[in-house]
């Protein structure tokens, strides 16, 4: 209590000029500390204001470049109106007695119908056209869609098996079990019957007939990139067994279908049938590369699938124009120098900075475009050599391989597109109203999410 008395009494003896002195050394320091504060608020406003601004200006590009380009409504009519020839138009009337279609094939009679009826009709006559079975445009689909090469026809067979896995092993008056390939109805190359086959005096052999750019043993060590996955979730390599249907010749054409039939081409050791095409449309520079299987499934009957792959080939960038090249390659700028931004900052802040959510985002869409990148070059890479490939002959060109990888590359770019509009919410939130929304979702997203589950 002294102490306190005595320091009062000490304040009140002091100069009026050290008073007026030691407030003033307040003032300037509590406003150097206001000033300060303010200069690196700007600072940080301006910093803001350029990154937002040169999103912005990425987002167009990339908009304009890999949004845009794949909305043409041109895309989706080219193979929506190919599959509509193919899998709507009804079977002949001399080959079924009742209404059918790709959808009701559940036999391999009714497979042979399809293709005598609705596959012939539509590569090789000018249903697509004007009706009549001479194609005014021979090669050709819708007048506009030209067929590369020849078409195949091939399939995988397995080995029949002596003994069935797990069957109760039943009396029979002749014969026992027939079980064909794995015990739950799967492929695998140990089980693949590479044996010629076929009641034709030349009989079905494995490595096919008529012309390949790819032979099945250069198509199989390919590896993954050939391999494709069917209805039933199945991976199936490169058919084999195959019988290459001429670029055009309706007649000849027939008799091919024809020969299949008679020579008991699908039989019981048949696992799936494939038919492989290309179509190329010179105007759009898109390739449709189709491929239509009929599995004999393990359960029994003809399971049909349709797959078609609408892609760009012969090309790094998915645009024509010299003005979407130049968005791409912007883009591709923007997306090094994102890269770069990340890696300083990752060295100055430590690894704690990659946990942030903002940060972790950013660097995925980084990495998927590389992932994009990567698969343009891959699918060049599988795509036969230009000066290779005479479109009118009757040689088969598998695009399947470059046309699958530039399609899953097509899909790594929408993830793209999804990450850099979901960014463009962040720089919306320093607007006072967004932040509410945003910050109001960000706090609640723990529960919503938990209660998604349920859902799930």
């Amino acid at each position: 209590m002294m102490m306190m008395m005595a320091n009062a009494r000490s304040k009140k003896d002091e100069e009026p000029a050290v008073i007026a002195a030691r407030v003033l050394q307040r003032f300037f320091k509590n406003r150097w500390k206001y000033s300060l504060r303010r200069v690196m608020r700007r600072r940080q406003t301006r910093l803001v204001l350029r990154e937002i601004f040169f999103f912005v200006i990425f987002l167009g590009c990339f908009t304009s470049s890999a949004v845009l380009e794949v909305q043409d409504d041109d895309i989706f009519y080219y193979g929506n109106n190919v599959k509509g020839q193919l899998t709507t138009q009804e079977f002949f009337e001399e080959d079924s007695h009742v209404v059918k279609t790709f959808e009701e094939i559940r036999t391999v009679e009714e497979w042979y119908q399809w293709a005598h009826g609705p596959l012939l009709n539509t590569l090789y006559t000018s249903g697509t056209w004007a009706g009549g079975d001479e194609a005014p445009f021979p090669g050709y689909v819708f007048g506009i869609h030209k067929l590369v090469g020849g078409v195949r026809i091939g399939q995988l067979r397995v080995k029949k098996n002596d003994v069935c896995p797990d069957a109760v092993e039943f009396a029979y008056r002749e014969g026992g079990h027939k079980c064909y390939g794995g015990a739950k109805g799967e492929f695998t190359l140990d089980d693949e019957d590479k044996r010629d086959f076929g009641d034709l005096d030349v009989p079905f052999t494995w490595n096919g007939w008529g012309e390949y750019y790819r032979s099945v043993e250069e198509d199989r060590a390919l590896g993954e990139y050939a391999t494709r996955r069917h209805v039933t979730a199945i991976k199936f390599p490169p058919p084999a067994f195959g019988v290459i249907m001429p670029n055009s010749g309706y007649e000849e054409a027939q008799a091919i279908v024809r020969d299949l039939a008679v020579g008991n081409y699908i039989d019981e050791q048949t696992r799936v049938v494939t038919v492989d095409f290309t179509l190329l449309n010179p105007g759009m520079m898109y390739f449709l590369v189709i491929r239509i299987s009929a599995e004999v499934s393990h359960a029994g009957g003809v399971i049909m699938t349709y797959e078609a792959m609408t892609v760009r080939q012969y090309s790094y960038f998915d645009g024509l124009t010299w003005f979407k090249k130049l968005m791409e390659g912007i883009v591709t700028l923007f997306y090094m120098y994102y890269f770069v931004r990340e890696v300083r900052r990752g060295r100055n802040r430590g690894m704690r900075y990659f946990m942030n959510t903002d940060a972790a985002l950013h660097n995925i869409n980084i990495v998927v475009f590389v992932f994009v990148c990567v698969g343009r070059l891959i699918s060049m890479s599988l795509t036969p050599s230009e000066a290779s490939v005479v479109v009118d002959s009757d040689i088969f060109y598998d695009f399947g391989p470059s046309a699958s990888v530039r399609k899953i590359s097509v899909y790594l770019n929408a993830i793209n597109a999804f990450l850099c509009w979901f960014k463009l919410i962040r720089y919306l939130s320093y607007a006072p109203s967004m932040a509410l929304v945003v910050g109001t979702l960000g706090r609640s997203a723990g529960e919503v999410v938990g209660f998604m589950g349920i859902f799930a």
